[in-house]
């Protein structure tokens, strides 16, 4: 993480210091972006790659219980990334 935490704006602390950054600084807000779709597990990024290895293992392990759970947190922790994502490039800076 230490794209997000060293940049030319100084240091990213909070969700909503993305906003605007892709006007400011484009090349680390599409660093960002990709990180961020990664980590979710979009295809065909290796965040996906990984988890439908991981997935199948615990599936076949027949884990069920777990699969699901994480399959749940997944889609919890996607919606965080899409926000940051979502503030980068759609929101109005304060200024």
């Amino acid at each position: 993480m230490s794209v997000v935490s060293q940049n030319s704006i100084g240091s990213l602390t909070g969700i909503m210091q993305f906003r605007c950054i892709s006007k400011t600084n484009p090349l680390l807000a599409i660093s960002i972006a990709f990180m961020f779709f990664s980590i979710a597990g979009v295809p065909p990024l290796a965040g996906f790659v990984g988890k439908m290895y991981l997935f199948f293992a615990a599936v076949n392990g027949s884990l069920y219980l777990a699969v699901l759970v994480a399959i749940l947190v997944n889609v919890v922790g996607s919606f965080y990334y899409i926000r940051c994502i979502k503030l980068a490039y759609f929101d109005q800076s304060k200024e």
